[in-house]
């Protein structure tokens, strides 16, 4: 079993790295490569439209969701740039 720590999982047996968030996994498999479980992402994103009634529910939270992840991978891409990676 993985250890839990600062919202990070490492799992040994699966040669995984995961991060965490609500159900959400991204992590990094034994060769590098980046993976996304995507059925967990889409049972959240279910779960946050699940709350709207009308098309301008819908709208409105996908324009929110569209902003905070533009806004998250501008900010990752700006500390990857600072590392010098």
């Amino acid at each position: 079993m993985g250890r839990q720590r600062r919202g990070c999982c490492l799992d040994a047996t699966a040669g995984t790295v995961q991060a965490i968030i609500g159900g959400i996994m991204v992590g990094r498999k034994e060769n590098g490569h980046i993976y996304v479980n995507d059925l967990d992402m889409r049972i959240f994103f279910d779960d946050l439209f699940s709350h709207c009634k009308t098309e301008e529910e819908i709208d409105f939270v996908l324009e929110n969701i569209q902003t905070i992840v533009e806004d998250s991978a501008e900010e990752q891409e700006e500390r990857v740039g600072a590392s010098g990676c």
